[in-house]
C-alpha cells in the first residue's frame, strides 16, 4: 500500500519566506527623514565653514652668523648652534627691536593705514621659528591682511639690523682703546725680556727649557753610559779568563777558532794512519811486515803527526790565554779613562745646573708676562665678541612676500567634510527613526518554508521508513542537493523520533559566533559527535590537547573542530562546567537561544550532532564504521544516510578528515 501523504500547514513565515513588498509610505518617510537631516546639516556646516576669515601669513628666512670670507679656503660648514639661536630669537622678539619695528611703520606710512598705535597692536601676530640643524631662523607674522604682514616682516628685519649696529657702535668705544694701549705697553716690555733670555741663553750654552737637550748634560748622560758599559765588558773579560783558565788546568783542549780545521785535518790524517797500519797488521805476517818498507815507514809518519797535534793544543792554549788577559787589560784602563772623565764632567755639570736654575728664573718672569699679554687679548677680543655675539651678522635668505593663498582654513577641504559628515548625520537619522518605529520582538522566530505547506510520507515522517533508493539513471542526493528535512535521527534511540534538519557549515559558523565561551565548548564537542549527556559528562582528563582527540568512557576517540582545539587551549578550568552538575535541558535551552540569535530559530544538539554525521558520509566514510566515533547507530538510520553517500566504494576512517570545518576566522 502506498504511504499516505501528510500535509503541515505553517502559519507564519520562517527565515525563508521571500520577503513582502515595500511600504511605499514607510519608504517616503525615510527619504523625507534622510533629506532633512542631510540638507539641514549640510546647509548650517558649510556656513559655518564659508563665514570663517581667511589667515595668512608672511615669513622671511635669516642666517644668524656671517658667512666665511671670499677669499677664504676650504671653509668648513659651521655647525648649528642651538644656543646662539634662542638668544637671537629673544632679542628678536624684545621690546627695543619691536619699538624701532614700530618706528618704522610710522615713517612709512603703513602703521596710519592699518591703524597700528603701539607695539602690542602688532607683537602677538609675530613669531620666530628656529629651522632644526641649521642657524636660520623665520620670521613669521600671521593675520587677515596680506599686505600688512609682508610689510610687518621686513620693517622688522630692518628694525633689527640697525638695532644690532647701534648696539655694536655702543659697546666699542674708549674701552677698546685703553686695551690697545696696555697691549702695546706689554709688547715692548716683552721684546726686552725675551732679548735679555737670548744672550744669557748664548752666554752659558743653554740650548732649551729641558734639561736633556743641553751639551753639557747630554755630554754627562753619555759619559756615564759609556762607563756602565765598560764595566759591563770588564766584568765579561775578567770572567772568560777565568773560564779558560780552569777549562786548560782540566786539561781540556782550548784552541782559537781559526786554528781548528788544521787541527782537525791532523787529527784525521792521524786517524787514517792508524787504520792504514791496523790494515797492515791484520793482513799480512810479521816477517813480510818486517821486510815491507812501506810497513816499516808508518809508525814514524803517525808519530809525527802525533807531534804536530801536541804541537798545536799547546799553541792554542797559550793563544787564546794571551788574547783573554789583552782584553781584560784593555777592559781596565778603558774603566778607569771614563772614571776619571766622568769626574770631570760632573763639576761641568754642576756648574751648568746653577746657571741653569737662573735660567729657569727669568723664562718663569717672562712666561707672567706672556700670560698677562694672553689676558688683554682675550679682554679685547672678548669685548669686541660680545655684542657680536648677542647680534651676530645678520643675512637676508628670503625677503616676506605678501601671501595669496591663506594658511587656514582649508574652504575646499571643509567642504567635503562636512558633505561627508551630513550624509552619514541622514543615514543614522534613518537609521534612528527606524529604531524608533520598530514593534517589540513577541519570540523566537518559527521556521518556515516558501510556500506555508510541507507533504511528508506517511512512514517517512515518523522515521520508520527509509527514503527509497535512486532511480537507475538518475544522480543520488548528496550533502548540497538534500533537503533541510531529510536527515533522520541519529543515536541510541527510538526509531520513531522525527527527522532533524541539516544545518549547513554556514549555519553552524553563525551559531558559533553568537556562542559563549561555556557553550562553544559544548558545541565542538556535538561537532565531534558526542551526545548532550556525553559532553556534559566529560571532565578535563578526557582532553589531550598535544594529540588534540577526545576520550570518552567507553573508549571512543572524539575529533572536535580546530576552532574549538584553539578554545579548549585558552580556557581553564577546562572544560567551563567541570565540578559543577549539569541538566541537558539548561544546556538546550541555551542553544535554542542562540540559533534564534543567528535567525535559525530552535536548534537542537542532536542537528548538530547529524550536521557532523552528513560531514562524514558525505566524504564518503564507510557507514559501518560510523559507531566507532558515535557509538551505537539504529541499522535503519545507517541505511537512510546510504542515501546521502557519494558513489563508489565506502573509504575507511583513517583516509577521511574527521575534523568538522568549522570556519569562524
Amino acid at each position: 500500500m502506498p504511504p499516505v501523504p501528510q500535509i503541515e500547514v505553517v502559519s507564519s513565515p520562517g527565515p525563508g519566506t521571500p520577503p513582502a513588498p515595500p511600504d511605499r509610505g514607510r519608504l517616503s518617510r525615510r527619504l523625507w527623514v534622510f533629506l532633512g537631516v542631510f540638507l539641514g546639516c549640510l546647509a548650517l556646516g558649510e556656513a559655518v565653514n564659508f563665514l570663517r576669515p581667511a589667515v595668512y601669513r608672511a615669513s622671511a628666512s635669516l642666517l644668524t652668523v656671517a658667512p666665511p670670507p671670499v677669499d677664504a679656503g676650504d671653509i668648513k660648514p659651521m655647525a648649528p648652534n642651538v644656543q646662539h639661536v634662542a638668544v637671537q630669537r629673544e632679542l628678536m622678539l624684545g621690546q627695543p627691536v619691536l619699538e624701532a619695528t614700530l618706528k618704522r611703520l610710522r615713517e612709512d606710512g603703513d602703521a596710519g593705514r592699518f591703524k597700528i598705535t603701539a607695539v602690542a597692536d602688532f607683537q602677538p601676530l609675530l613669531e620666530v621659528v628656529d629651522v632644526v640643524g641649521t642657524n636660520l631662523v623665520k620670521l613669521q607674522a600671521t593675520g587677515d591682511a596680506p599686505e600688512l604682514l609682508a610689510r610687518l616682516v621686513n620693517a622688522w628685519i630692518e628694525a633689527y639690523t640697525a638695532f644690532r649696529e647701534a648696539a655694536v657702535k655702543e659697546d666699542l668705544g674708549d674701552t677698546l682703546e685703553r686695551l690697545r694701549g696696555r697691549q702695546e705697553e706689554l709688547r715692548h716690555t716683552l721684546e726686552a725680556k725675551r732679548a735679555e733670555l737670548a744672550a744669557f741663553r748664548e752666554k752659558y750654552g743653554i740650548v732649551s727649557e729641558g734639561r736633556s737637550e743641553n751639551r753639557i748634560l747630554n755630554r754627562l748622560k753619555g759619559v756615564n753610559a759609556d762607563l756602565n758599559k765598560a764595566k759591563a765588558e770588564q766584568v765579561a773579560a775578567r770572567a772568560a779568563l777565568e773560564t779558560l783558565s780552569e777549562a786548560v788546568a782540566r786539561g781540556e783542549r782550548v784552541i782559537p777558532k781559526d786554528e781548528k780545521p788544521a787541527l782537525l785535518a791532523l787529527e784525521a790524517r792521524a786517524e787514517k794512519l792508524r787504520e792504514k797500519l791496523a790494515a797492515f797488521e791484520k793482513k799480512y805476517t810479521a816477517q813480510y811486515r818486517f821486510v815491507n818498507p812501506e810497513f816499516q815507514a808508518l809508525p814514524g809518519r803517525l808519530d809525527e803527526v802525533q807531534k804536530a797535534i801536541d804541537r798545536k793544543l799547546k799553541e792554542g792554549r797559550r793563544l787564546m790565554l794571551e788574547q783573554a788577559r789583552r782584553r781584560l787589560r784593555a777592559a781596565n784602563e778603558r774603566v778607569a779613562r771614563l772614571e776619571t772623565e766622568l769626574d770631570l764632567q760632573q763639576q761641568d755639570a754642576a756648574a751648568f745646573s746653577a746657571r741653569f736654575k737662573q735660567y729657569q728664573t727669568l723664562n718663569e718672569d717672562l712666561k707672567e708676562l706672556e700670560k698677562l699679554q694672553r689676558e688683554v687679548e682675550a679682554r679685547l677680543a672678548a669685548l669686541k665678541a660680545k655684542r657680536i655675539e648677542r647680534y651676530p651678522q645678520l643675512k637676508v635668505v628670503d625677503w616676506a612676500a605678501v601671501p595669496t593663498e591663506p594658511l587656514y582654513p582649508d574652504y575646499r577641504r571643509d567642504a567635503l567634510i562636512v558633505l561627508l559628515g551630513s550624509f552619514v548625520l541622514g543615514l543614522l537619522a534613518v537609521w534612528l527613526a527606524e529604531f524608533l518605529q520598530r514593534p517589540p520582538d513577541l519570540g523566537g522566530r518559527p521556521a518556515g518554508n516558501v510556500t506555508g505547506v510541507r507533504v511528508y510520507a506517511a512512514g517517512a515522517a515518523l522515521g520508520q521508513v527509509p527514503p527509497p533508493p535512486p532511480l537507475e539513471g538518475t544522480a543520488r542526493p548528496t550533502l548540497d542537493s538534500a533537503p533541510s528535512t531529510a536527515l533522520p535521527a541519529v543515536g541510541d534511540v527510538a526509531a520513531g523520533e522525527p527527522e532533524r534538519r541539516r544545518l549547513r557549515p554556514a549555519q553552524v559558523a553563525a551559531l558559533w559566533r553568537l556562542a559563549d565561551d561555556p557553550l562553544r565548548e559544548w558545541l565542538g564537542l556535538l561537532l565531534a559527535g558526542a551526545t548532550a549527556e556525553e559532553a556534559l559528562a566529560l571532565d578535563a582528563d578526557a582532553f589531550d590537547l598535544e594529540a588534540g582527540e577526545v576520550h570518552l568512557p567507553d573508549g571512543r576517540r572524539l575529533w572536535p573542530p580546530e576552532a574549538a582545539w584553539v578554545l579548549y587551549r585558552e580556557q581553564r578550568p577546562l572544560p567551563l562546567w567541570a565540578g559543577e552538575p549539569q541538566h541537558p535541558e539548561d544546556w538546550e535551552a541555551r542553544l535554542h537561544v542562540a540559533g534564534v540569535d543567528a535567525g535559525l530559530g530552535a536548534v537542537e544538539a542532536a542537528e548538530l550532532r547529524a550536521a557532523y554525521i552528513h560531514y562524514l558520509v558525505g566524504q564518503g566514510v564507510r557507514l559501518g564504521e560510523l559507531p566507532r566515533i558515535l557509538g551505537p547507530i539504529a541499522p535503519r538510520t545507517l541505511a537512510a544516510y546510504a542515501a546521502f553517500s557519494p558513489e563508489g566504494p565506502g573509504r575507511p576512517l583513517e583516509e577521511v578528515d574527521l575534523r568538522y570545518p568549522l570556519n569562524v576566522a
